[in-house]
């Protein structure tokens, strides 16, 4: 019994040790309202300088955070 209670305990503190550890993620809906070619988003990619990167079928798109600019399929 008395290790089925030790158990119980080790996973407790586990679960919440974790929970401390989690950091709140913020997610921003950015659509073609805001400048993305197509709301249909096919990858995405996050560049080392901070420029996030959208590929649809129209094209390519570059946001920095505030606006992005387009490069079309042509």
């Amino acid at each position: 019994m008395h290790r089925i209670y030790s158990l119980l305990i080790l996973i407790f503190f586990l679960n919440n040790y974790q929970g401390l550890s989690q950091t709140k993620v913020v997610f921003k809906k950015i659509d073609n309202k805001q400048g993305l070619s197509q709301n249909g988003v096919l990858a995405i990619f996050q560049e080392k300088d901070g420029y996030m990167w959208f590929g649809t079928h129209y094209g390519l798109n570059r946001y920095d955070g505030f606006t992005f600019k387009n490069y079309y399929r042509g």
